[in-house]
C-alpha cells in the first residue's frame, strides 16, 4: 500500500466506511504528530530565553501611586480607580517607581475627565532608591497637578511610557473643568493663637460634650449663630495628651473648627531653621490631631507660627510632612516675617497676598487682632493702628476705605486665648470675635479657610532664585 493510499480513494471506487475511518485515523495522527512538534520547538526556546544569562529578556516593571486631595482633606478612589469630582479646587500627586536601566527613560501622566483624555505632564525624575528591585537601583518620579473643577465629574489617570499623540501637553501643572463659581469679593478667617487653657481643660477634666467645655461651647454657638469658621493656632506641648474623647464631635466639625501648628512651645520664639526641625514638628503636630479629632480634616493647613519665625528651610520641612502646610499667615506689623528680606515683607504688608514661586507656599498678611481693642495695650512694633473704638466699628471704617481695597480680600483677624479666656470664665474680649463674625454675618462676607482658595500671582511675588535673590534666613 502507498502512502498516499492512507490519505485517499482512487476515483474509480465508491468510498467504503473502512477507507473512511482510515484515512480520519490517519488524519488525526498527523495533526498529534504535528502538534508535539510545534510543542517541543517553543519548549526549546523559551528554555534557551529563560534559562541563559546571558540573553535573559528583560522588561522594566512600574509601581505607581496616585493622590487626590481637596482642601488638603484626601479623596477616596471609586470601585473602578477614577476619582469622583465635585465643584472645586483638588491636587492631583502622581508618583511612579521603575527599575528600568535605560539613562533617558520618559514616564507620562495621562489624565481623563469623564474617560476622556484632557492632557498629559512628564513624570520629573526626582532621585533613585531601592524601593522595587532587590539589587540595583529604582528611579523615582513624581508630578503634581492642580484641578479647578466647575461641575461634578469622574477624573481618572494613567502612566504610560509612550508620550500620547492626541492629548494635549500640561505646561502650566493646571486643569479647568467646567465654568468656575466665581470667588466671593471678600472673605474672612477668624483665628486664635497660644491656645491652650480649653485644651488642657479636655485634658483634666470630664464633659459629656466637647462644647460643655466653655470655650468650645462659645465657639459653636458663634457658628450656629453667625456660621462663622475657626482656626485654633496652639503648640506640641499643649497638644500634647489632649484625649481622643470628643473625636467625633471635632470630626463632625471639621468644616467650621480647625487647629493649627503654632510652634512646638511657647518658648520656642526664633521659629525653626533646618528642614528637619520644621518636617518633625509639623509630623508631631499631625500626629496629635489625629488623636484628638480622628481626621486629617481638622487640620489648618496655612497656620500662624509662633512670632511668624521659621527658616525656608524649616517652612519647607512643613510643606512635606504628612498633610503638609500649603501657606502661612504672616504679620501684622512692620516686622519681617519667616524668611523675607525687608522689602518682600514690605510688599506683603502692603497686599494681600504672596506666593514664592520657589515652592508654591502662599503667605497672607494678617489685617487686625482683637488685641488691639484691649485697655492699655501697647507693642513696640508698628502696626495700623485702630481709629474706631470697637472692633465691628474698624471693621465698617476699614471695609469703606478705599486705602485698606488691596488688602481685605481676606480679611485675617485673630486674637490670644489667654487675653480674654482663663479656662473657666470668657472675658469682654470675647466682643473682639464677636464684633467680627456678626459684621461679616451683616454684609455678606465669607466665612472661611485660606487653604480652600487659589490665589493669583501678584507683583510682589518672591520669583524663582537665580542665585541672586536675598533672604533672611534664621542662623
Amino acid at each position: 500500500m502507498k502512502l498516499k493510499d492512507l490519505f485517499s480513494v482512487p476515483d474509480d471506487q465508491r468510498v467504503s466506511e473502512k477507507q473512511m475511518l482510515r484515512v480520519l485515523i490517519c488524519t488525526a495522527c498527523s495533526i498529534l504528530l504535528c502538534m508535539s512538534c510545534m510543542v517541543g520547538s517553543a519548549w526549546a526556546w523559551f528554555t534557551v530565553n529563560l534559562e541563559s544569562s546571558g540573553n535573559a529578556i528583560q522588561i522594566a516593571s512600574v509601581e505607581t501611586q496616585l493622590s487626590v486631595t481637596k482642601g488638603g482633606s484626601p479623596v477616596a478612589p471609586e470601585t473602578n480607580g477614577s476619582y469622583k469630582l465635585t465643584s472645586g479646587i483638588y491636587t492631583v500627586t502622581v508618583s511612579a517607581s521603575t527599575d528600568s536601566s535605560a539613562e533617558n527613560s520618559k514616564l507620562y501622566a495621562i489624565m481623563a475627565i469623564d474617560g476622556l483624555p484632557v492632557g498629559y505632564t512628564a513624570l520629573t525624575e526626582e532621585s533613585s532608591a531601592s524601593t522595587l528591585a532587590a539589587s540595583g537601583q529604582t528611579k523615582v518620579y513624581k508630578s503634581e497637578i492642580t484641578i479647578r473643577a466647575g461641575k461634578a465629574c469622574s477624573f481618572s489617570c494613567m502612566v504610560s511610557w509612550l508620550k500620547p499623540a492626541e492629548a494635549t501637553l500640561i505646561t502650566d501643572g493646571k486643569i479647568t473643568v467646567g465654568t468656575l463659581a466665581p470667588e466671593p469679593a471678600w472673605n474672612i478667617h477668624i483665628s486664635f493663637d497660644d491656645v491652650a487653657n480649653c485644651f488642657a481643660n479636655l485634658k483634666n477634666k470630664s464633659y459629656k460634650s466637647l462644647y460643655d467645655e466653655p470655650f468650645f461651647g462659645w465657639l459653636r454657638n458663634l457658628h450656629d449663630q453667625y456660621g462663622a469658621k475657626f482656626s485654633l493656632y496652639a503648640y506640641n506641648t499643649d497638644l500634647q495628651g489632649v484625649p481622643g474623647t470628643y473625636a467625633a464631635e471635632f470630626a463632625a466639625a471639621s468644616d467650621w473648627l480647625k487647629i493649627g501648628l503654632h510652634a512646638d512651645h511657647s518658648g520656642n520664639s526664633t521659629g525653626f531653621s533646618t528642614y528637619d526641625q520644621g518636617k518633625a514638628a509639623w509630623n508631631t503636630f499631625v500626629g496629635y490631631v489625629k488623636t484628638i479629632t480622628g481626621t486629617t480634616d481638622s487640620i489648618d493647613r496655612m497656620p500662624r507660627l509662633h512670632y511668624y519665625a521659621g527658616s525656608q528651610a524649616a517652612l519647607e520641612g512643613m510643606q512635606d510632612a504628612e498633610c503638609g502646610a500649603l501657606g502661612f499667615l504672616a504679620a501684622d506689623d512692620n516686622r519681617n516675617s519667616y524668611y523675607f528680606s525687608s522689602a518682600v515683607s514690605e510688599g506683603l504688608y502692603n497686599s494681600n497676598h504672596i506666593t514664592d514661586l520657589n515652592n508654591g507656599l502662599v503667605f497672607l498678611n494678617t489685617d487686625m487682632r482683637g488685641d488691639w481693642f484691649k485697655a492699655g495695650w501697647t507693642t513696640e512694633n508698628q502696626y495700623r493702628q485702630p481709629i474706631k473704638a470697637t472692633v465691628y466699628e474698624e471693621l465698617e471704617y476699614r471695609y469703606g476705605a478705599s486705602a485698606y481695597d488691596a488688602m481685605l480680600g481676606w480679611c485675617v483677624f485673630f486674637s490670644h486665648e489667654w487675653q480674654f479666656y482663663d479656662g473657666t470664665t470668657l472675658g469682654e474680649g470675647r466682643a473682639w470675635t464677636e464684633d467680627a463674625c456678626r459684621f461679616a454675618f451683616d454684609q455678606g462676607i465669607a466665612f472661611g479657610y485660606p487653604q480652600d482658595r487659589s490665589f493669583a500671582e501678584t507683583e510682589n511675588d518672591i520669583p524663582l532664585d537665580d542665585g541672586t535673590t536675598v533672604l533672611t534666613e534664621i542662623p
